[in-house]
């Protein structure tokens, strides 16, 4: 499967319709008759700054209550399968493959 990473989104191409690296794969001329790929397309950026603006009321928090709830938000928030269920996912066929 070939994923490419731009800043926080990430560009998923069906590995059935391509399977080398783009930079190796040629430019092939174009056919009515080969299948558009699909490629799907996941968005970090909102959940990434929900945690940055966490961070920053953390260093802003005065009381002891409000420093453990902050820190206890961003335990629940800052890791993977928190940014993979509140992250935007889209989809797109690439006419260019």
């Amino acid at each position: 499967m070939e994923i490419s990473s731009i800043g926080n989104s990430r560009d998923v191409q069906n590995p059935i319709q391509n399977s080398k690296p783009k930079s190796e794969s040629k430019p092939e001329s174009k056919s009515e008759d080969s299948p558009a790929s699909e490629v799907y397309i996941t968005n970090t950026d909102k959940v990434d700054r929900e945690i940055e603006e966490l961070k920053s009321k953390l260093k802003r928090a005065t009381s002891e209550d409000e420093i453990a709830k902050i820190e206890n938000e961003l335990r629940l928030k800052d890791n993977d399968s928190y940014r993979k269920q509140h992250s935007e996912h889209f989809s797109r066929i690439d006419t260019t493959a």
